[in-house]
C-alpha cells in the first residue's frame, strides 16, 4: 500500500493521478479536490478513505466517462444541478416528438391500404405517452429506482435494494440521489414509450398501462447491470454511455415480442414484395423528428451528468458534436439509398429513419469516439435501419413506427461499435480499448455479451408478462372495438371533423356541405370512418347509377345488363330492379 506521499507526489493544478500495485491487480486513482470523497473495490477503498479527503474515483478496466450518473456520490454544484435537471425535462419533451412521428407512421398503413385508421386511435395515442409518466413513473419511483441504483444490505450484482420511494438514507447526499432519479425517470418512461409504437391501435389500455409498469422494472433491472457501481456489466467493463442496452435494446425488444404476441393490425394489409408504402403526411413527421432530434442531443450529452469537473464538460461537448454528425451521416445515407430505391425520389420515411437509426447507433459511445467514427457509426446505423424495415415487412410484422429497425437493430451495432472504436486514451477510458484501436478481443466480447443478456433478458420477462396479460384480461381489443377505433372505445371521444373531411375529400362527386353533414351524424352515432367511407361511396355510387339509367331514358337508349352484375349492383347499391321497368320507366332487360 503507498503512502501519501507516494500517491500525492503528482499534484498539478488540482487534479492528479497515480498508478500503483497491489498484490491482486493495477489500478488508477483519480483525484481532484474539488468534491468530496469517493472510492470504491473493497479494502483498498478503506485504506484510502481513512487517508485522503479528495474525491476518488477507482476503476479497473471500466469508462472513466460518467454514464447516467453510475451511481456515485459525488457532491453536486448547482452548476450541475442545473444540467441535470435541464436535461431531463428536455428528454421528457421527447414524448411529444414520439407521438408526432408515431402518428404518421400510423397513418402510412391506413390510408393506402386499409384506409381511415389513424384518426380512430389519435388520442388514444397522446394518452398512452401521458399515462407511460403517470404510471411508469410510479413504478419507478417506488420500486425501479431502488431496482438500479440502491444500496441497501441486499443489493448485489443482479438487482439493487434500498431507496424505495427515494428515501434518503443517512449521509447520502440528497441532491445527487433526487436528480439521478429525476434524470433516470426520463429514461425510463421513455424506454416505456418506445414499446407504445409497436403497440398501436388494437391494445387494450388497462392492459397496456398494467405492462407499462412492468416494463418499467425490466428497464430498471437493466440499467442496475450497466450502470451501477455493484452491476456486474459494469464491473467487467462493458461501456454504454447513454443507454444504448437499458433504454433501446430493452424498447426495441420489447416492441417486437409485442408485435408478434398482438399479431397484425386488422388495417395492416403486407404487400407481398415487402414494399414500403408512401407517407401521406411528411409535414408532420418531419416536425416529430425535429423534435426527437433536439432531444436527443440532451439525451446524451446529458448524460456526463457532471459538468463542474474541469474535464466533464468537455465530454459532454463531445457528445453533442457527435451526436449531431453521426446524424448527419445517417441523413445522407438514408437519402442516397432513398433515391437508390425510390425512382430518384427523396423518401421521406427513409430519410426519418435513417436520421433516428443513427441517434440511437451513437448513444453508446458519443463521449468517446472522434468525430469522424461517428460519422460512420451513423452511416451503418442508416443502413442497418432501411435493411431491417425491408425485413420486418418481409416477415409480416406489424410494426407501425419502425420500433424494431431503429432501436432494437441499432441498439446492437450501438453497443458492438463500443467494442471496435473506443480508443486507448486514459482521459476516455480505462483499461481496455477497442479490436480496431489496438485492443484485444476482451472489451468486444463484454460488448456482444451485455447484447445477449439484456436481450434475452427482455425477451423472457416481456414475453412472459405479456402472456399472463393476454391470457388473463386480454390485451387486444375486439374485432369490432378495432374497427370503432381506440379513441370511442377507451375515451368516449370521436373523429374530428376536419380529419373526416380530408379522408371523405378523397371521394368523388362529394362537396364540403354534404362532407359535414354525413360527418356529423355518423360521429355523434360513434360510426368509425370506415363505416362513413362506405356509406358515402354507396350513397354517391347509387346517384351515379340512377344517374346513368336517367340518360338513357332522356336518350332513348336501353341498359344491357346480365343478370349476375345486376345482382351485384343491386347488392351494393340497394337498388331494386323490375322484370321491365324501374319507376322513372327505364327498362331494364335482363
Amino acid at each position: 500500500m503507498p503512502s501519501v506521499s507516494d500517491v500525492t507526489s503528482g499534484i498539478e493544478d488540482n487534479f492528479w493521478e497515480a498508478a500503483f500495485e497491489t498484490n491482486c491487480s493495477t489500478f488508477r486513482i483519480s483525484c481532484s479536490s474539488s468534491s468530496s470523497l469517493h472510492c470504491s473495490w473493497g479494502s483498498l477503498t478503506n485504506n484510502l478513505s481513512t487517508t485522503f479527503q479528495d474525491q476518488c474515483f477507482v476503476s479497473r478496466g471500466q469508462t472513466n466517462v460518467s454514464s447516467s450518473g453510475l451511481g456515485t456520490d459525488d457532491k453536486l454544484t448547482g452548476r450541475d444541478a442545473s444540467w441535470i435537471l435541464t436535461s431531463a425535462v428536455i428528454i421528457f419533451t421527447m414524448q411529444t416528438g414520439k407521438f408526432y412521428f408515431f402518428q404518421l407512421f400510423i397513418w402510412r398503413f391506413g390510408l393506402l391500404e386499409a384506409g381511415c385508421v389513424s384518426p380512430k386511435s389519435e388520442t388514444n395515442i397522446m394518452v398512452k405517452n401521458a399515462l407511460d409518466v403517470v404510471f411508469g413513473g410510479i413504478m419507478y419511483w417506488s420500486v425501479g429506482f431502488a431496482l438500479s441504483f440502491g444500496k441497501g444490505k441486499g443489493s448485489n450484482f443482479f438487482v439493487g435494494t434500498g431507496n424505495y420511494f427515494v428515501q434518503i438514507d443517512d449521509g447520502e447526499d440528497i441532491g445527487f440521489i433526487y436528480a439521478l432519479f429525476l434524470f433516470q425517470l426520463s429514461f425510463a418512461t421513455t424506454s416505456t414509450t418506445i414499446v407504445s409504437g409497436a403497440m398501436a391501435e388494437r391494445t387494450k389500455l388497462l392492459a397496456y398501462n398494467i405492462f407499462s409498469m412492468t416494463n418499467t422494472l425490466i428497464y430498471s433491472v437493466a440499467a442496475h447491470w450497466v450502470w451501477a457501481e455493484n452491476g456486474f456489466l459494469h464491473n467487467w467493463g462493458a461501456i454504454d454511455v447513454a443507454g444504448c442496452g437499458p433504454v433501446h435494446l430493452v424498447g426495441g425488444m420489447t416492441g417486437l415480442v409485442a408485435a408478434i404476441i398482438l399479431g397484425p393490425r386488422a388495417s395492416a394489409k403486407h404487400s407481398q414484395g415487402g414494399t414500403k408504402e408512401t407517407l401521406p403526411s411528411p409535414l408532420k413527421a418531419i416536425l416529430g423528428m425535429f423534435m426527437l432530434w433536439w432531444g436527443w442531443l440532451r439525451f446524451n450529452s446529458g448524460s456526463v451528468f457532471i459538468v463542474s469537473s474541469s474535464n466533464e464538460w468537455k465530454k459532454a461537448v463531445r457528445a453533442a458534436v457527435n451526436t449531431i454528425v453521426a446524424s448527419m451521416g445517417g441523413g445522407v445515407t438514408a437519402v442516397l439509398v432513398g433515391k437508390c430505391t425510390h425512382q430518384g425520389r427523396y423518401d421521406i420515411g427513409t430519410i426519418i429513419n435513417g436520421v433516428l437509426g443513427s441517434l440511437v447507433s451513437v448513444t453508446a459511445i458519443c463521449t468517446i469516439c472522434a468525430p469522424y467514427e461517428a460519422f460512420v457509426v451513423g452511416c451503418i446505423g442508416a443502413l442497418l435501419t432501411i435493411a431491417a424495415e425491408w425485413v420486418v415487412r418481409k416477415l409480416k410484422i406489424d410494426d407501425p413506427v419502425g420500433v424494431i429497425p431503429v432501436h432494437l437493430v441499432c441498439a446492437v451495432w450501438g453497443l458492438i461499435s463500443v467494442g471496435l472504436l473506443v480508443p486507448e486514451d486514459e482521459s476516455l477510458v480505462e483499461g481496455q480499448a477497442g479490436l480496431l484501436k489496438g485492443g484485444q478481443w476482451y472489451l468486444l466480447g463484454v460488448q456482444a455479451l451485455s447484447v445477449v443478456l439484456i436481450g434475452s433478458w427482455t425477451l423472457v420477462t416481456s414475453g412472459v408478462s405479456l402472456k399472463v396479460l393476454d391470457l388473463t384480461i386480454g390485451l387486444r381489443l375486439t374485432p369490432e372495438e378495432e374497427e370503432r377505433g381506440a379513441d370511442i372505445v377507451e375515451h368516449g371521444t370521436t373523429i374530428r371533423p376536419d380529419d373526416l373531411a380530408f379522408h371523405l375529400n378523397n371521394m368523388n362527386h362529394m362537396n364540403s356541405q354534404e362532407e359535414m353533414s354525413i360527418g356529423e351524424t355518423s360521429l355523434s352515432n360513434g360510426i368509425s370512418t370506415e363505416d362513413i367511407r362506405k356509406h358515402v361511396f354507396r350513397i354517391k355510387a347509387q346517384e351515379m347509377f340512377k344517374e346513368l339509367l336517367t340518360s338513357c331514358q332522356r336518350n332513348d337508349l336501353q341498359v344491357i345488363i346480365n343478370s349476375s352484375s345486376l345482382q351485384s349492383i343491386c347488392l351494393e347499391f340497394r337498388v331494386l330492379p323490375t322484370s321491365s321497368s324501374d319507376d322513372s320507366g327505364v327498362g331494364l332487360h335482363m
